[in-house]
């Protein structure tokens, strides 16, 4: 969303002009308001807003309004607080515009233009408020409505701050403000922390918006945090989630970060999160108290030392196995020998083979912060010749060199206590490694049933 940002809100606000915050602010009056020209919309993108040039009826009409929806809003759609329309200093050398040409502009409901050659005309796309503490915008305004709120030029009160918070949508929203005081910020931090928004800078939007253009002095952007950090994950953005999850955590959002980490315990997702944590010293410390199952908490903490092996939840709880390699049978044709390689998986109901070999335990590696896994095998020694079908058959051979299952994904159940284990095309539960003729094996598990669950846990 914030990229679309930098080619939403193009505006030249001013450090000099329209970043003057004004301190005293006077009624403004009906009767100029009443007299001032119609909304100069040469340059302001109009909106066909019903209100806009209407002041706030009597008590007994008010009911007549029918509020902004977020329905009817678009992602791009911004309210102003205070806001006038774009505004245009020609007779600055260089010439200085200033404000959004498509935006609503919240305003007292008898204010004009204050600046520009627009100054004494009424104000485009005006959504009219009794008073500047925003009395009557519930009327207006719906809650969870706006995507993006600005606020500037008029100084931050509960009241504004309140409705701030009510009228932003919850998941997606930006807010920002343009030079708050202390207090100001303070004020309205208290407000926006309990609908889960932060005080997060390191956003796209910002720098996209002011690039070569007039400095805009102190900006302050709040995000709603949780929902940011998943569409990180969902985005595959996993740097910037552990950024945005890391100020979580230094800034009074520890729970908050739980929650979110919590949420993807059931996918491979916590893997791609999970190992950039563990880097850091609050990153183990946020892993350790997720409630995470011992099987996934024993592969985030995994060191190039630690072997694992492998269990299977059937009937009756907890059955340990092995992996398991069956040799394939060999065919021999005149002086030619193509020997088939041998087949390992792992099989619950098929551990008392003879013409079996059993792999107690693997080791992990993994590629690229946990998306893919290697498992590697130890060296598995050459097996006999055997009898099958009352012909002699030389059976295929391990290579002396420890094999690789590769690109596999681990995708986690239960909260992590359990598994599903894939290749690269998906399919679910089983593997095949990459083997040449004469060294090398085919790998793969065998499970019961579609649904069965694997524990990996370590020795």
């Amino acid at each position: 969303m914030f990229k679309q940002l930098s080619n939403i809100i193009r505006q030249n606000k001013s450090l000099q002009y329209n970043l003057v915050r004004f301190s005293s602010r006077n009624e403004p009056s009906q009767k100029a308001w009443e007299q001032a020209l119609p909304p100069y919309y040469g340059f302001n993108v109009e909106k066909n807003y019903p209100y806009s040039d209407k002041t706030i009826p009597a008590d007994d009409k008010v009911q007549e309004i029918v509020p902004l929806t977020r329905n009817q809003l678009s992602d791009t759609d911004i309210l102003d607080f205070w806001g006038e329309g774009k505004i245009l200093l020609s007779h600055l050398k260089p010439q200085i515009s200033y404000g959004f040409e498509n935006c609503y502009n919240l305003n007292h409901q008898y204010q004009v233009v204050t600046e520009g050659f627009q100054t004494g005309y009424k104000i485009p796309n005006r959504i009219p408020v009794k008073d500047f503490d925003c009395t009557g915008i519930d009327k207006y305004i719906a809650d969870g409505s706006f995507n993006i709120i600005t606020h500037m030029r008029y100084p931050i009160t509960e009241s504004s701050a309140k409705a701030i918070s009510r009228i932003i949508r919850k998941d997606t929203g930006l807010i920002v403000l343009y030079n708050p005081s202390e207090n100001e910020e303070a004020m309205i931090k208290v407000e926006l922390r309990k609908i889960g928004f932060i005080n997060y800078q390191n956003i796209n939007w910002p720098g996209e918006v002011v690039k070569g253009q007039i400095s805009i002095g102190n900006m302050k952007a709040f995000v709603p945090a949780s929902p940011l950090a998943i569409r990180y994950i969902d985005n595959g953005q996993f740097d910037q989630c552990v950024d945005l999850l890391a100020f979580m955590y230094k800034n009074g959002f520890a729970d908050q970060v739980y929650e979110v980490l919590k949420q993807q315990s059931n996918s491979d997702n916590i893997f791609k999160i999970g190992f950039r944590l563990q880097g850091t010293d609050w990153g183990r410390q946020v892993l350790s108290r997720c409630g995470f199952g011992k099987s996934l908490m024993d592969i985030l903490s995994m060191t190039d030392n630690t072997r694992f092996q492998i269990s299977t939840k059937v009937t009756g709880g907890i059955k340990n196995n092995y992996l398991i390699c069956y040799p394939r049978y060999a065919l021999t044709s005149g002086q030619m020998q193509f020997v088939q390689p041998l087949q390992a998986y792992f099989d619950p109901t098929e551990s008392n083979s003879q013409q079996s070999v059993h792999i107690s335990e693997f080791k992990l590696v993994s590629q690229n912060y946990g998306e893919y896994f290697h498992i590697q095998l130890p060296i598995i020694p050459s097996l006999e010749l055997c009898t099958l079908q009352g012909k002699d058959i030389e059976m295929a051979y391990f290579s002396n060199e420890q094999s690789i299952i590769k690109n596999v994904r681990i995708i986690p159940q239960d909260n992590g206590n359990y598994f599903k284990i894939s290749l690269n095309n998906g399919k679910q539960n089983m593997l095949a490694s990459e083997y040449t003729l004469f060294k090398g094996y085919d790998a793969r598990f065998k499970t019961i049933g579609e649904e069965s669950k694997i524990q990996i846990s370590k020795i």
